[in-house]
């Protein structure tokens, strides 16, 4: 992964803070861990995470492996993640939700679960796993659901996804970061749930320039502000938290 220095921090929350140096030798685990499941190129890996450190793990793992990785709103029903899983044919859950555990066990999708304290458990889960690179030709990318106020969910994939190795169109984004100014030298605050798609593309494009990212858990204008005050170079919003920032005392 890129990064000024492998000790410099990459990524955190509240609760877990990963160096680059980290974050590569988990993403990699990620990868091979997903092979070792039976799992190929091509084949759809469910995300329904809050925002954690693991989201992103997960996310960078599975893409670095050839895979195609669906974030999933953690809101939803046992129903509407069900309809997705089926209709993205997922091989695997990852998920700290009760409702994709439910759902997946409905379809019969084996579950990595974020929060469990056994053999199962994400950290479990990568141990046993090799943490050294993954063949660097892998072409994953990254698959949304809309939200089917319409209908049923929809698969979206851009038109370029796929194209070239995730590694190197991971690389590319960087670029696209600078075009945007996202800095590459400064702390990049992510307030918006991470499976929304737009705050996502903006953080993973900043991380790829090198600048760190941390995670708020859930959204609150007075803990942004506490973000800020102690040093932030960029952040994603929409107008609702403008207008929450704009009621705060």
């Amino acid at each position: 992964m890129t990064g000024r220095q492998p000790s410099d921090v990459a990524l955190e929350d509240a609760r877990h803070r990963l160096t680059w140096a980290e974050l590569e030798e988990r993403t990699n685990a990620v990868g091979h861990g997903t092979e070792a499941m039976g799992l190929a190129p091509g084949d759809h890996v469910a995300v329904v995470v809050g925002n954690r450190t693991e989201f992103i793990e997960v996310l960078l793992g599975v893409q670095r492996a050839g895979m195609v990785v669906t974030p999933l709103k953690t809101s939803w029903t046992p129903s509407e993640i069900a309809v997705v899983l089926g209709d993205a044919k997922s091989k695997l859950v990852v998920t700290d939700v009760e409702a994709a555990r439910l759902a997946a066990a409905e379809h019969g999708i084996p579950v990595v679960d974020v929060d469990s304290l056994d053999v199962d458990s994400l950290d479990g889960w990568l141990a046993g796993q090799d943490h050294g690179p993954l063949p660097a030709d892998r072409r994953g990318w990254r698959m949304s659901y809309t939200s089917g106020t319409t209908g049923r969910p929809k698969g979206v994939v851009h038109p370029w996804s796929g194209q070239s190795p995730f590694s190197e169109a991971f690389e590319r984004s960087s670029g696209w970061a600078e075009a945007a100014r996202l800095p590459g030298d400064g702390i990049h605050l992510m307030a918006s749930q991470l499976f929304h798609g737009a705050p996502l593309t903006f953080g993973l494009a900043a991380l790829a320039r090198g600048a760190p990212m941390r995670i708020m858990r859930r959204w609150d204008p007075s803990e942004f502000l506490r973000h800020v005050n102690a040093g932030v170079a960029s952040t994603t919003l929409v107008p609702t938290m403008f207008r929450h920032l704009l009621a705060l005392p």
